[in-house]
């Protein structure tokens, strides 16, 4: 993802992942912040975020999302979706990289 991220692009990307073939069973998902410029999501659009992932996840069984987050911004709003991820589905494996 590049540029400004907000919740009708993060959907976008949800519905091409589930339409993606190439996607395996058991697959790590990394995204990748790197070239984000700015991310335009509110908590009530995270925690929107993180329940509609959980079919998607379980359709395409992901087994855990790695965040790529190289900017301050991009770590605490991978951290505050890690930490939803952990109240919607306690299961799902959620890591976060700064480098």
């Amino acid at each position: 993802m590049s540029g400004k991220l907000n919740l009708e692009l993060t959907f976008d990307y949800f519905a091409r992942l589930l339409e993606d073939r190439d996607c395996i069973s058991g697959a790590i998902e990394v995204v990748d912040f790197t070239e984000v410029t700015d991310l335009k999501l509110e908590y009530g659009e995270m925690a929107s975020i993180t329940d509609n992932y959980q079919g998607i996840k379980a359709s395409r069984d992901i087994r855990a999302t790695l965040f790529h987050c190289p900017t301050d911004l991009s770590f605490g709003i991978a951290r505050m979706l890690q930490t939803l991820h952990s109240i919607t589905n306690k299961d799902h494996v959620v890591l976060i990289t700064r480098n």
